[in-house]
């Protein structure tokens, strides 16, 4: 049996890895930003009776 060698394939998975690890980390504190802004505008805006009341009369109001 012959053997095959892999000349570069270490070096094409190592910065392939290193790549994706990189595009994961921009994508979690992307989604990490977004949370805290949304939970953040939530929360200074109103409380939650107001919102679940504003709901309420949208749905009452479309019967």
């Amino acid at each position: 049996m012959k053997q095959v060698e892999k000349t570069g394939y270490v070096a094409l998975n190592r910065e392939w890895r290193a790549k994706m690890d990189e595009l994961r980390a921009k994508a979690r504190a992307n989604l990490d930003d977004v949370l805290n802004r949304a939970f953040g505008s939530i929360k200074s805006k109103k409380s939650w009776r107001e919102l679940e009341a504003e709901l309420y009369e949208e749905f009452s109001s479309g019967q």
